[in-house]
């Protein structure tokens, strides 16, 4: 049978497949490319479907082959907001050999690496990704979405209240909520993260306030808004204890 899939720019190979020819009541193979024998119709640069038109001694008939890109990305995350990073964590690159067979790589593998992507602004974007994998080396570009963020809603961390000595803080439960302009529905939930807040400084706590906790208000910071959080920090050498209710609301001892 003849080879039916090429990669984009890819020569047409004739060197498989052949014709059966009736002559006389019985059938003769004729290679596809033996003398006297024409294909057409292949255009090496044209992805998807297309049919040859196959001629030998004045009869025709047809064939399909398929054209595939050399690399492709597929299920990747097609909506962001301005200022976004660009999301790796999903999606996928279909790679394919010289001979039409194809394999996937995660956009988040060691052998892909991000060039360019600018969310600096609304609208179309182009994302443009680098795959390379020993003597390989291919590029692939594909288009997201940049929305400006209309409506910034926070949900606070459940964790209020900590001990003097514990550094950092506990960002579990909190998150924003992150929705686009009308008529897009694009709705995004973003966790908290370290470098979204600022000031949080359990040091200042000391032996004169060893009676009375300290009220620290932090600013968490996302797309431009921000919201305020206070958190109560015990004086230094009290062992506070944080127990999670499950209902919204917590228990704190020292």
């Amino acid at each position: 049978s003849p080879r039916l899939t090429y990669v984009q720019g890819q020569d047409l190979d004739l060197s498989r497949g052949s014709l059966t020819v009736t002559v006389d009541g019985e059938q003769h193979p004729v290679p596809l490319n033996s003398e006297g024998v024409s294909v057409t119709g292949y255009d090496m640069n044209t992805l998807g479907k297309q049919t040859l038109t196959v001629t030998y001694q004045g009869l025709t008939t047809t064939f399909d082959v398929t054209v595939i890109p050399r690399i492709a990305a597929e299920n990747f995350e097609t909506n962001y907001f301005v200022g976004d990073t660009f999301d790796d964590s999903k999606g996928r690159l279909k790679i394919a050999r010289d001979d039409g067979s194809t394999f996937n790589v995660n956009l988040n593998s060691e052998t892909v690496s991000l060039k360019s992507f600018d969310s600096s602004k609304e609208g179309a974007a182009t994302v443009t990704v680098l795959y390379q994998d020993g003597g390989a080396s291919y590029e692939c570009t594909f288009n997201v979405t940049v929305y400006k963020a209309d409506k910034v809603s926070f949900t606070p961390p459940k964790q209020t209240a900590y001990a003097s000595h514990e550094t950092e803080l506990n960002l579990a439960g909190g998150y924003f909520t992150v929705q686009a302009a009308a008529p897009s529905d694009f709705t995004k939930y973003v966790n908290l993260t370290a470098d979204m807040v600022s000031g949080y400084d359990p040091s200042k706590v000391t032996s004169e306030n060893k009676d009375t906790p300290v009220s620290q208000v932090l600013t968490f910071t996302y797309a431009g808004q921000t919201f305020e959080f206070t958190v109560e920090i015990p004086a230094t050498g009290h062992d506070y204890k944080y127990t999670d209710n499950g209902d919204g609301t917590h228990t704190g001892t020292c």
